[in-house]
């Protein structure tokens, strides 16, 4: 399932078409409501974008229970905690590529060695816990208060 509007929608989905891909679903835009729930029930969240500043949509799936592939860039350097081949548990997804290495044939080999059962949904929610309102409103209170008084 493809969800969002980006620039790209209507070229990928086109190409799906084309190429006979009758499992490939486009969703476009969703409520948060369906988002939820997508990613509740999907195996994993796939993410192709290599610059992301933050890419909330990798904490929004750990926050559901749902491992990130993402590339080994940006943000996602910052939220989505490796798992590197042969490993097991505390791990939140898998990063692929690199910084201008994004490629196809990284992609197909990061999707090769993902297995769900090697993530544990209270390592991805507790990750996700880390990006929370709660830490937020915390540690601006902490640095509004120190710069205060100094």
């Amino acid at each position: 399932k493809v969800v969002g509007s980006g620039p790209e929608k209507e070229s990928l989905e086109s190409r799906a078409k084309s190429q006979g891909y009758k499992n490939t679903e486009f969703l476009g835009w969703v409520s948060d409501e369906e988002r939820v729930n997508l990613l509740q029930n999907a195996k994993a969240l796939i993410v192709a974008s290599e610059d992301e500043d933050f890419g909330i949509t990798s904490i929004e799936a750990q926050a559901a229970g749902t491992p990130v592939i993402a590339p080994s860039s940006g943000g996602f350097l910052e939220t989505v905690v490796d798992l590197p081949a042969g490993r097991q548990g505390g791990k939140t997804g898998l990063l692929y590529g690199g910084p201008g290495q994004v490629t196809v044939e990284a992609l197909v080999e990061a999707l090769q060695r993902f297995n769900p059962s090697d993530f544990k949904v209270e390592d991805l929610r507790k990750n996700a816990e880390k990006f929370g309102k709660v830490r937020f409103k915390k540690e601006i209170l902490t640095l509004i208060d120190k710069n205060l008084r100094a």
